[in-house]
């Protein structure tokens, strides 16, 4: 969808979004809704489960998963940490 409404055929959009950010689109939006799901567990969601179905993980299981590939811990653990321990590894991300 985003090649069409960019005017591309699908491969070379790919290579253009993947010089240009670096990562692939996959990978780019996995990123930023684990950021996003970081974010909200930073600033106090208290139900993991409702922050993994927001992010677009079925499971509580898959987003955790996915959650400690990205930041290497648990979002239990990352709740736990000092504010700013948990934007220094949003921003790391």
């Amino acid at each position: 969808m985003l090649a069409a409404i960019a005017g591309f055929s699908v491969s070379h959009f790919h290579r253009i979004f993947t010089a240009q950010i670096g990562e692939n689109i996959a990978d780019y939006v996995r990123r930023v809704r684990l950021e996003r799901a970081g974010r909200k567990l930073r600033m106090g969601a208290v139900d993991i489960k409702e922050v993994a179905l927001a992010a677009g993980y079925e499971t509580h299981a898959a987003f955790g998963k996915a959650f400690k590939q990205q930041f290497g811990l648990s979002p239990s653990k990352f709740r736990q940490l000092d504010c700013w321990t948990a934007t220094q590894l949003l921003r790391k991300g």
